[in-house]
């Protein structure tokens, strides 16, 4: 299971444009990251009108010193500015700002969260992650992450209708980042944003359980509904 990505992202109105908010495409063959130098001043830098603008994380992140070096290695640094942001907070507002003007930006960020669940953002694409590339100067995809299912052994073998539940479970990014982007909207409480979250995918969950089960959580969830 995928714990998360990590990218370099555009809003997709850059590429495909969004005629419900009267924006046309400004880079309709932007794919790749290499593809910017091509298209920098769609992204200029305010402080800079010679170079096109990199929202980095903050400097004190290690990803965001990894961040500059793969701007050279795609020789983006001589159309691009790298520019860090003050926090993480800074850098979201950054993204979500940019979106909401629907003026073009081009950033670093990563899933889940609750911004990659409001906001339809196109990943751009690079080379296979390759272990040599990465480590001379992360010139290509970032590399996989993972979250394993764990739990005590012992636990486990005594409990078998547990462990056989959490054997099935298995959700998606794009799951976790809308059931985020909601929560944090909506302001919901965790417990209110999970019953949210069954109620919404209801196939999803009775997969995870057997037809005795699944027949109690669903009258649970209907006794809450009448609250």
């Amino acid at each position: 299971m995928s714990l998360g990505k990590n990218y370099e992202v555009c809003p997709a109105y850059v590429v495909r444009g969004d005629p419900q908010r009267g924006i046309k495409a400004l880079a309709p063959d932007l794919r790749t990251v290499a593809d910017l130098s091509r298209y920098w001043k769609i992204f200029m830098d305010p402080e800079d009108n010679s170079k096109g603008r990199f929202l980095n994380g903050p400097t004190g992140w290690p990803i965001s010193g990894t961040n500059v070096s793969r701007l050279k290695a795609y020789g983006l640094d001589s159309t691009f500015r790298n520019f860090y942001a003050g926090s993480g907070a800074a850098l979201a507002v950054g993204i979500a700002g940019a979106y909401e003007r629907g003026v073009p930006v081009v950033a670093y960020y990563w899933e889940p969260t609750p911004l990659l669940g409001r906001y339809d953002m196109i990943k751009l694409e690079e080379s296979p992650y390759d272990e040599k590339t990465w480590k001379k100067n992360g010139g290509c995809d970032f590399p996989a992450c993972r979250v394993l299912k764990t739990g005590n052994a012992d636990f486990l073998n005594s409990e078998p209708e547990i462990r056989k539940f959490m054997e099935k479970y298995a959700t998606t990014l794009a799951l976790t980042n809308e059931a985020l982007a909601s929560m944090e909207e909506k302001k919901m409480i965790h417990a209110r944003a999970a019953e949210e979250f069954l109620r919404s995918h209801s196939d999803l969950w009775k997969s995870w359980v057997d037809e005795g089960m699944a027949g109690k959580i669903q009258s649970a969830l209907n006794r809450f509904a009448k609250k």
